[in-house]
């Protein structure tokens, strides 16, 4: 979760945890298609939360509050588990010098046959020119 561009951050929950610069488009994305996110996607919600809360961006009971709503949301995604797709995220993250966290967004959408969608412009460009490089083992 990025924080948004100015105004204080509120909680927007069944739509959005708290406002976001991207959360329009994200939005979008979450009502026309069958989202499926690692496992990891539930740690790293709440973590965002926590530093939000931290940065005095939120209080704590916004944060409780969107940590329910992150449930509920939950809820409408496929969660997959991290462990069988850990060793060709640890093997992309190597080749493509990022974060394992984001390999295993990616190892998880070709796990499923699906598009990898992030505002990480950086890790969609590597991923982009490394297209043919990336391959889950047989």
């Amino acid at each position: 979760m990025r924080a948004g561009q100015g105004g204080p951050t509120s909680i927007r929950s069944r739509e959005w945890l708290v406002a976001e610069e991207d959360r329009k488009a994200a939005l979008l994305v979450r009502a026309d298609h069958d989202i499926a996110a690692p496992d990891l996607l539930f740690i790293e919600c709440r973590n965002a939360l926590l530093s939000k809360v931290r940065q005095q961006e939120l209080q704590r009971t916004e944060a409780e509050e969107a940590q329910r709503a992150l449930e509920e949301i939950g809820s409408g995604i496929t969660v997959l588990p991290s462990l069988p797709i850990l060793r060709q995220a640890f093997v992309m993250a190597l080749d493509l010098a990022e974060p394992i966290y984001d390999c295993i967004y990616l190892a998880a959408a070709l796990a499923t046959d699906r598009k990898l969608i992030t505002a990480n412009v950086r890790i969609a460009a590597k991923v982009a020119r490394a297209q043919n490089q990336i391959a889950l083992p047989t």
